[in-house]
C-alpha cells in the first residue's frame, strides 16, 4: 500500500471522527438545551405554585378578616339594638308605674275629700247632741288607711326609676307590685270605712248623702 493511500485513509478516519464528535456535540447541546428548558419550566411551575399558594393564603386571610369584621359589626349592631329596646322598655315601664301612681293618688284624694265632707256633717250632728262616736271611729280608720296608701305610693315613686335599671328588674317590679296591692287594699278598706261612717250617721237621722258620697246636712241639722 502506498503512502498516499494510507494518508487518504487516515484523513477519512479523522474526518469521520470529527463528524462524529460534531454530531455528539450537537446532540449534547440539544440535550443540554432540553434540560435547560425543562428546568426553566419546572422553575416556572414551582414559582407558579408558590404564587398560587401565597394568593390562596392571602385570600383565606382576607376572608377570615372580613368574616371577623362582619361578625364584630353584627355583634355591635345587636348590642345597639338591645340597648335601644332596653331603654324603650324602661321608659314604658316607668310610664306605666307613673300612670298607676297618678290613678291611685286620684282615688286617695277623692276619698280624703269625702272624709272631709263627712267630718263636717258629723261635727254638726255632734253639736246637735247626736252620738257620732261610731261614725267618727270609722272616719279615723279610713284616714289612717289612706295615709298608709299615700306613704306606699311615695315609696313606689322613689324606687320606680331604679327598679327598671337594676340588675334584677323582675324582682324589683315584684316588690312594687306588692306595694301597689297594699295600696289597693288600703284604699278599699278606707272606702268601706267611709261607707260604714255614712251608714252610722244616716242611722242617726237628719242627714242625707248624695250618690257621689258628698254630704249635705239637712235643714234641721244646719239650723241647730
Amino acid at each position: 500500500m502506498g503512502k498516499s493511500s494510507i494518508y487518504a485513509k487516515v484523513t477519512v478516519a479523522a474526518l469521520a471522527a470529527t463528524l462524529t464528535l460534531s454530531a455528539f456535540s450537537i446532540v449534547f447541546a440539544e440535550d443540554s438545551a432540553t434540560v435547560g428548558v425543562d428546568t426553566h419550566i419546572q422553575d416556572l411551575r414551582s414559582e407558579n405554585r408558590t404564587m398560587h399558594a401565597s394568593s390562596t393564603e392571602a385570600m383565606r386571610d382576607m376572608r377570615a378578616s372580613t368574616t371577623a369584621a362582619m361578625r364584630a359589626n353584627r355583634d355591635e349592631i345587636k348590642l345597639e339594638v338591645k340597648a335601644k329596646l332596653d331603654a324603650r322598655r324602661q321608659q314604658n315601664v316607668q310610664k306605666v308605674i307613673a300612670n298607676r301612681i297618678n290613678e291611685h293618688q286620684k282615688l286617695i284624694t277623692a276619698q280624703n275629700n269625702r272624709i272631709a265632707q263627712i267630718v263636717i256633717v258629723s261635727a254638726k250632728m255632734k253639736a246637735a247632741g247626736k252620738d257620732t262616736t261610731a261614725a267618727d271611729a270609722k272616719l279615723t280608720d279610713a284616714t289612717l288607711q289612706l295615709t298608709n296608701a299615700t306613704a306606699d305610693l311615695a315609696t313606689i315613686n322613689a324606687n320606680a326609676s331604679t327598679t327598671v335599671t337594676s340588675s334584677n328588674p323582675g324582682e324589683k317590679l315584684g316588690q312594687l307590685k306588692t306595694l301597689f296591692d297594699k295600696v289597693n287594699a288600703d284604699i278599699k278598706a278606707a272606702h268601706q270605712d267611709i261607707s260604714d261612717a255614712i251608714k252610722a250617721l244616716e242611722a242617726l237621722g237628719d242627714v242625707k248623702f248624695d250618690t257621689h258620697a258628698s254630704v249635705e246636712a239637712s235643714s234641721t241639722s244646719s239650723n241647730q
